[in-house]
This record gives C-alpha cells, sequence and structure tokens, in this order.
C-alpha cells in the first residue's frame, strides 16, 4: 500500500506527465536512430542539466542492462513510472518495439484525457470558491451568536448548524461514494452492479477500450496473434476484475468456441458499437489491415472520450456553482433577517 501510494505521488510531483512525455520522446528519438536502450541510458548519465529524476532512471535502465536484465525491470524498481507504463514496456523490450512503444506511451502521457485533468483541475477555481462560501457558512453561527438576539429562525444560523451537524457526516458519504465508483470502475463484472456506476460505467470503459486498442496497435505492427495481444493487455490492464474477465471471456470464445476475434472482445475491451466498427474496418479479418484499424478506432474513441469529459465536466461545473449560489444566496439572506432583526429591536436596546 505504502508504496503504490509512493508510486502515486512520484507519478504525480516527481515525474509528472510532462516530463515523462519528455523521457519518452527523447529515448524515442534515440532507439529510432538505432542506439540500444542500454546505450541511451549511458548517455543520458553523462548530459548535463537534466532533471534529476531522469538520472535515477538511466542509471537504473543502464544497471539493469549491464545486468543482463530488462530495462523495464530497472526503471521499475526506481518507482518513477505507472504500472501501465512499465507493463508497455516490458512488452515492447520483448517483442522489439520499444521505438513504438515510446511514440505510444508520449502521446498517452502529453494527452490529457483522465477524470482529474478535463473534469476536476479545470473546475479547481470554483471548488476553491465553494470551499471558501462553506466555510463562511460554517463560521456563521459563530458570528450570529455573539449577538444578543434570538437568531435561531435566521437562515444563515439554520445552515450553519446544519454543517457543523451534518457536514462531517457528508463529507464521509462524499468521500465513501468516490471510493465505492473508483473501486466499481475497475473490479466489478456484473451488469447490474456496473448499471449503478451512472455515468462513470461508460466512462471506464471507454477508457479501457482506448487503453487495448493503443496496445493492441502497437503489437499487431509486429506481427502478434489476437491471443498474444490478449496476454500483453492482461500483463498492463489486468489487474482490475473486470479487465481480467473481459479477457478470460475472449480467450475462452477465440480458443474454445471459435468465434469471431470482434465478437470475442465486444462487451468488454471494446463495446458492441467498436467492435462491429473495427469489423467493418477489416473485411474477411485479414490480418494486415489491423493496425490501421486499431489506429483508426483509438482516434474515434479518444474523440468519444473526449465529448463524455466535456459532459461530465459541465455537469460537475453546474453542481457546484448551483451550490455555491445556494450557499451565498442563504447567508445573504441570513444577513437580511440579521439586520431586520437588530433594527426591529433596536428601541428595546434604547
Amino acid at each position: 500500500m505504502l508504496e503504490r501510494l509512493a508510486n502515486a505521488i512520484n507519478c504525480a510531483v516527481v515525474m509528472d506527465r510532462e516530463d515523462r512525455a519528455s523521457f519518452y520522446g527523447v529515448l524515442r528519438a534515440q532507439l529510432q536512430a538505432g542506439v540500444v536502450a542500454r546505450s541511451a541510458c549511458e548517455t543520458l548519465q553523462s548530459l548535463p542539466d537534466l532533471p534529476e529524476p531522469w538520472y535515477r532512471i538511466a542509471r537504473a535502465g543502464a544497471q539493469a542492462g549491464h545486468e543482463g536484465r530488462m530495462i523495464a525491470e530497472g526503471w521499475q524498481e526506481t518507482n518513477l513510472f505507472p504500472p501501465d507504463d512499465i507493463g508497455v514496456l516490458r512488452i515492447a523490450e520483448r517483442t522489439g518495439t520499444m521505438p513504438e512503444a515510446f511514440a505510444a506511451l508520449e502521446q498517452s502521457a502529453g494527452s490529457n484525457l483522465s477524470f482529474l485533468r478535463r473534469v476536476v483541475l479545470p473546475n479547481l477555481y470554483y471548488l476553491a470558491i465553494l470551499g471558501v462560501v462553506i466555510g463562511l457558512a460554517w463560521e456563521a453561527q459563530g458570528f450570529l451568536g455573539t449577538l444578543k438576539f434570538d437568531m435561531s429562525s435566521n437562515p444563515a444560523w439554520i445552515l450553519s448548524e446544519w454543517l457543523r451537524t451534518w457536514g462531517f457526516f457528508v463529507f464521509c458519504i462524499v468521500a465513501s461514494g468516490i471510493t465505492v465508483v473508483w473501486h466499481g470502475k475497475n473490479n466489478w463484472v456484473s451488469p447490474v452492479l456496473r448499471r449503478g456506476l451512472w455515468i462513470f460505467d461508460r466512462e471506464s470503459r471507454y477508457r479501457v477500450s482506448l487503453a487495448f486498442v493503443r496496445l493492441a496497435a502497437m503489437l499487431s505492427r509486429q506481427g502478434a496473434s489476437h491471443t498474444e495481444i490478449l496476454d500483453a493487455t492482461g500483463d498492463v490492464l489486468g489487474r482490475g476484475r473486470f479487465v481480467a474477465a473481459a479477457i478470460r471471456r475472449a480467450r475462452r470464445m477465440v480458443l474454445q468456441e471459435g468465434a469471431r476475434w470482434e465478437d470475442a472482445i465486444s462487451d468488454g475491451l471494446l463495446s458492441a458499437e467498436h467492435a462491429s466498427l473495427l469489423a467493418g474496418l477489416v473485411p474477411g479479418e485479414e490480418r494486415s489491415m489491423y493496425p490501421e484499424a486499431y489506429r483508426t478506432l483509438q482516434a474515434v474513441i479518444g474523440r468519444m472520450l473526449d465529448l463524455k469529459y466535456r459532459r461530465i465536466a459541465a455537469l460537475f461545473r453546474i453542481a457546484v456553482l448551483a451550490a455555491i449560489a445556494g450557499i451565498i444566496l442563504t447567508l445573504a439572506s441570513g444577513i437580511y433577517g440579521m439586520t431586520d432583526t437588530i433594527s426591529i429591536n433596536q428601541p428595546s436596546l434604547r
């Protein structure tokens, strides 16, 4: 658990997406020029003014190469790369497709197709405002309590009392909901349970499909068979039960039932609609056409996921702005009620 937490922090702060995209681009350029991975790492060690994490990665890769181990294994030991990236690099190193893998990872790291980057971060400004107005509402009861009047019916007092009584409970419910959704996206297999994820089920399926076709495009260009693509997908994406179940189903349908490839990967690794599109792009299951078909499908799914994130971000922004407006209006009503109460009781104070 601690190692996974450290990896998440490293991938978000120490070696973030932009740094990884730049690193992948440098390695890709060297490998495409004919330099082997171990020599590329040794070259990076000798260059000045690179980020310190790059030197750690270069040393780990060079040392692993000298010891006869996989370069990706040395990089994994640095704990600076996401597990999915390490899985892709392991497969690429075994199949001799590291330049293609670095190109795909560079594109992936440089993109912003993730829930955090497309939904949460663009609305961080509004979330900060929401936090401020919640803080003001929380303190309203303390301020009104200093007045020598009965403020129990004041809207601001009622809101502040509600927040002090139920705020932590609501926070725990929201945090638990986020945890359940995150766990469910990765591990729930039952269609009934996944329907409970609402829009997050389709978002999760698109992300799985996008990662699958990106990996399939890279491997199919090197002549990998369908089952080899499934094996590689299991290595990279199969930590969650949802993807693992989809891979088992596809393997059973292909090897035991003799099903068509597109039928085997539908409703799991791909949606039924995307699987049908793949079949249309590869008439007669012509193997030489699959790499370009996967690339086309990658572009289509990427655009659809981008559109879905835009819609979710819009709904999220509306919800946050509605909460801000509701709290501000309640506080304003409370202030007006406070001044009214003071003006009514002013004669008695004299």
